[in-house]
């Protein structure tokens, strides 16, 4: 599943490698969780500017750590991530938490097994019904979390981005596709009682098939949302077919008719702004780093497309 690091032993010292300063916040969180003996670090799973996260090898089994980045998420947050995983793991959607602490996001959970999908597998009929039928058990559970403010999201990476610059995208470009995500952001909020539980961050990666089914992993952006986020999310960031994009609405409960509404094409337009915002922050942060302006190029093609596409109207209407 991740590419395998060399292992590092530790025993209850302090090694002299570049990544100490990580071993001994490793062997601390370990020692809060009451997980005493020597561990592993078998692989880095994962490296953003909120959290670092690992696969360990421990005397409780293997696990997975995951560490405060450099830049901290929002203590709301991060309390909202922690409530919807643990009710979503009451309920078998996804491993639950062994330890952790809601106000810095530092947590230990147990590795599972599994195969991430691919945006391959989702396009496939079948499977988009499967990750429906996951989205709905979601949203029936009674979970009362906020989830991130689109919002400030938007205008956060406006300010960012305006400062920083998008690598290889035009000024002009750039301005208009941020005034286009603030304006949608806006327009997204659900209406009073409408919100529901969502996962928040629906891309392949984050759907892992174990031997008992799917199972979601990484809830960073979990809250209540729009009903259609998920949905969308997995629609934007996979270019699903429209028969998939409909038996993936009805399999969540939905009405299949939503997937040709204009609104609900807003709503896929948004996330991919969001995510274009995301990885343009990323890649001008990370210069050295291929993987962000990977992401930033193929987002930015999509996007090219539906502009091609589609006249812009206004916000998601619902």
């Amino acid at each position: 599943m991740a590419a395998r690091l060399a292992s590092r032993r530790h025993g209850g010292r302090v090694n002299a490698e570049p990544d100490g300063g990580i071993d001994r916040r490793l062997a601390a969180l370990l020692h809060a969780a009451g997980i005493e003996g020597d561990f592993t670090v078998l692989a880095r799973l994962g490296a953003g500017q909120h959290h670092l996260t690992f696969q360990l090898s421990t005397t409780r089994g293997l696990l997975v750590a995951r560490l405060p980045g450099a830049v901290s998420a929002p203590a709301g947050r991060l309390a909202a991530e922690s409530t919807v995983q643990q009710v979503a793991a009451a309920v078998g959607l996804t491993p639950p938490r062994l330890w952790d602490d809601p106000v810095t996001g530092a947590s230990l959970s147990p590795w599972r097994e599994g195969e991430p999908l691919t945006p391959e597998t989702l396009r496939r009929p079948e499977v988009a019904a499967e990750v429906g039928a996951l989205i709905g058990r979601l949203q029936a559970l009674p979970i009362d979390a906020p989830g991130p403010d689109l919002e400030q999201a938007a205008r956060d990476y406006a300010a960012r981005l305006e400062s920083a610059g998008v690598p290889g995208v035009a000024a002009a470009t750039r301005d208009r596709r941020l005034a286009r995500l603030t304006a949608l952001a806006e327009a997204s909020q659900p209406r009073v009682n409408e919100a529901r539980p969502a996962h928040g961050d629906l891309v392949a990666n984050n759907l892992l098939r174990t031997p008992t089914g799917l199972q979601l992993i990484d809830w960073e952006y979990a809250g209540l949302a729009h009903p259609w986020w998920d949905p969308a999310t997995v629609v934007s960031l996979h270019a699903l077919p429209p028969p998939a994009v409909r038996g993936l609405l009805a399999a969540a409960g939905m009405d299949p008719a939503v997937a040709e509404s204009p609104a609900f094409a807003r709503m896929v337009e948004l996330v991919a702004l969001l995510a274009w915002a995301w990885a343009g922050a990323e890649a001008a942060a990370r210069p050295g780093d291929p993987r962000p302006r990977a992401w930033l190029d193929t987002i930015e093609a999509r996007l090219l497309d539906h502009d091609r596409a589609h006249r812009q109207g206004p916000g998601p209407e619902h």
